[in-house]
């Protein structure tokens, strides 16, 4: 039986609660205190005002409908990709502490100066673990975050998480992280994360599919140019075996209202390194997408 949108609302907004709660326990736990100021801390008071049901006794605008359905889609992901890092054995206290400061506008571009990229930056990084663990597969973050290799290690390789403000500074990162696995002598997968490079939060809201549609595909344009040039720069490093692209977004359509994440990936089969380790590198990005990329295919 099909279920009311008035039902799944509430399904919503319970479980919305019960994940509220999930966030504030890690960092009780973790002995971690939020700011009541930061970003991250009026989120969860957002969530919890909706799930209580004390957002639908108050009069509202547009502003603060827009804060109140942001707010409740980063908790709903954030405590997801928390929970599933818990139960993977994985300790988060650092992810924690950081994600402490921060904005949680997706697609809006920060500076690290300001610190408000933190939050988008480390909840990155439990993003991609959490997919890795829902993929059956069993990542470990490194011992030694100030030895900037990468973030974490999984079936034997080496994964660096990006979040970057613009995509000059992708490059740069892609370039570092080949010449740290070449003098390490590992190999590595570059996982970015792209939506504040190509200002994906710059349009939240869209009349109707029509006007999504319009909207994307100029920003479709530039990011498949831009990741043909990246494919190219990356194919010449003989330790990265694939990239990952991922992007964050909160969609409002039509009053229908979710925070849209997307994969891709491609596999470097062009790279003489790249068979001894295929089935290690397939199994990883396709926890992001079933079929991945080949740069031979090109």
């Amino acid at each position: 039986m099909k279920m009311s949108p008035v039902t799944l609302l509430e399904e919503f907004c319970k479980e919305l609660g019960r994940r509220e709660e999930a966030i504030r326990a890690a960092y009780k736990q973790a002995r971690i205190q939020l700011d009541e100021n930061s970003p991250l801390a009026k989120a969860l008071a957002e969530a919890k005002e909706l799930a209580d049901g004390v957002k639908s006794k108050e009069s509202a605008n547009d502003q603060s409908i827009h804060r109140t359905v942001e707010a409740a889609h980063v908790v709903y992901a954030l405590a997801e990709s928390i929970e599933t890092c818990r139960s993977g054995g994985l300790d988060i206290t650092r992810h924690l502490a950081q994600m402490a400061t921060g904005t949680i506008n997706f697609g809006t571009p920060g500076t690290s100066e300001k610190k408000d990229i933190y939050l988008k930056d480390f909840e990155y990084e439990l993003f991609i673990a959490s997919t890795l663990l829902n993929n059956g597969l069993r990542p470990n973050f490194l011992d030694d975050p100030s030895d900037p290799i990468g973030e974490m290690e999984v079936n034997g390789l080496i994964v660096e998480c990006k979040h970057p403000n613009a995509e000059s500074k992708l490059m740069r990162n892609i370039t570092k992280f080949g010449k740290k696995l070449l003098e390490a002598d590992r190999y590595g997968i570059f996982a970015a994360g792209i939506e504040d490079a190509y200002r994906l939060g710059d349009v939240e809201v869209f009349a109707d599919m029509q006007a999504y549609s319009d909207w994307l595909e100029p920003k479709r344009d530039a990011m498949e140019t831009s990741g043909r040039r990246r494919a190219a720069q990356v194919s010449g490093h003989e330790r990265i075996l694939a990239l990952i692209h991922t992007q964050t977004k909160l969609l409002i359509i039509d009053g229908q209202t979710s925070l849209s994440r997307l994969g891709n990936a491609m596999l470097f089969d062009n790279n003489e390194n790249f068979p001894s380790h295929e089935a290690d590198v397939t199994s990883v990005a396709r926890a992001f997408i079933p079929s991945p990329l080949r740069y031979s295919m090109l």
